[in-house]
């Protein structure tokens, strides 16, 4: 896997970059320290964000905003935890499906097949780099807001508790106290450095994710083109070839419904409680931002504050978007391939081979989908579904505040 042709290192983008960061790339040869870099990641996430921010929320219990505001960040970061433990357990899996892309691209395509995985590649490449992109906005937004805030509440404490932080980057209740800048500063160090690991979880993720599904996205039409120029192509004199070359087809089909199967079985499980953590998160950053403008005593909310809510926001629906599209991608092209047949000269084959066809369009009966832990599939109506839902809770919100 060192020997990385220009198409394949095209197409995996930044998934390298980003999973590198936090330890979860299968081919990284780690030795020593190194191989537990994955572990380190979570237990930083775990120890230094997640804890104090959970113990802070039983002090804060009764002001309804507080707590809102810290359910956004803790349930997030659940997920995030969730995607480096699967990233461990399932290295396997993650070098069969990258294995796969590597033997796609260094087979020699015809020119309207490369096209096909190249227009897949640039879709990932992109999806790759906005996640990025998406990623540096949230976090320079988020520290700069919070820096903001800092400064403003100084060392501001509430109910006379020195072991419940609000001035640093995440809300915390600590076994110590930061009222001294020699225990401060090396804490808001520590919870900044860690935000880039649980951000990089959460994101490469579904970057990598959406990059396999879009190459089999694009091998499913691949499978079409194919097929329908085998058929084109054959006459009396070659049906031997077609038989052989038909199997080859059939065979690879069957190779990229049996990778679907594995992505449903070993990574879709993070997908549901994913799903829900979208529609909480949307919802209690909609309802923090909402109050903040919508009440009167503190409505001096910063340009840096919206920016943060903003940004964060459309992170989390472009991730779930990015889902529910590919989701649409899937079925439409793995349902395709009997259109390919339609419009090839089927008419032309002689009897015998002409009913070997009606095995690959059967199966194409039954779309590949991409379920949320195999409860429901991932289209552009769920995704209205789930801003409809998002909306309803919001309201409910609003309404309890006022």
């Amino acid at each position: 896997m060192d020997d990385y042709n220009e198409g394949f290192s095209y197409a995996v983008g930044w998934n390298p970059l980003m999973l590198n960061f936090i330890g979860a790339w299968p081919f990284k040869s780690n030795k020593g320290i190194k191989k537990y870099k994955i572990w380190f990641s979570f237990f930083c996430v775990l120890i230094f964000i997640w804890i104090p921010l959970t113990a802070s929320v039983y002090p804060l219990w009764g002001n309804m905003d507080a707590v809102i505001e810290c359910l956004s960040i803790i349930i997030p970061l659940i997920i995030a935890l969730m995607k480096l433990v699967i990233f461990y357990y399932y290295k396997k899996e993650m070098r069969v499906l990258i294995d796969s892309v590597a033997k796609d691209w260094a087979v020699v395509r015809k020119k309207e097949e490369k096209l096909v995985m190249i227009e897949m590649a640039k879709l990932s490449r992109i999806i790759s780099i906005i996640s990025v992109f998406l990623i540096n906005i949230t976090i320079i937004a988020y520290l700069l807001f919070k820096i903001w805030l800092a400064l403003k509440m100084k060392k501001e404490q509430i109910i006379n508790d020195s072991n419940l932080v609000f001035n640093l980057l995440y809300t915390a209740y600590l076994p110590y106290s930061t009222r001294e800048y020699k225990y401060y500063l090396p804490t808001w160090a520590v919870q900044c450095f860690t935000t880039y690991f649980s951000t990089t979880a959460y994101a490469s993720f579904d970057s990598f994710l959406s990059m396999i599904l879009l190459h089999i996205c694009g091998q499913l039409t691949v499978v079409g083109i194919s097929l329908k120029d085998l058929i084109n192509k054959t006459n009396s004199e070659n049906l031997y070839l077609f038989q052989k070359n038909f199997g080859r087809i059939i065979k690879r089909h069957e190779e990229l419904n049996q990778l679907i199967k594995l992505i449903d079985n070993s990574f879709c499980i993070i997908l549901l409680p994913q799903m829900l953590v979208c529609t909480l998160a949307f919802c209690f950053q909609g309802y923090v931002l909402a109050s903040s403008l919508i009440d009167n005593e503190s409505n001096d909310m910063s340009i840096l504050e919206m920016m943060f809510f903003s940004s964060y926001m459309i992170y989390t629906l472009i991730h779930l978007f990015i889902y529910c599209y590919i989701g649409d991608c899937l079925s439409y092209n793995s349902m395709s391939i009997n259109q390919w047949c339609y419009e090839s000269k089927w008419y032309n084959l002689p009897f015998k081979e002409a009913r070997l066809l009606i095995f690959i369009n059967f199966r194409t009966y039954k779309p590949l989908v991409i379920t949320a832990g195999k409860f429901c599939a991932f289209s552009r109506h769920l995704f209205l579904v789930i801003l409809k839902t998002s909306f309803g809770y919001l309201s409910m919100l609003l309404t309890i505040k006022q």
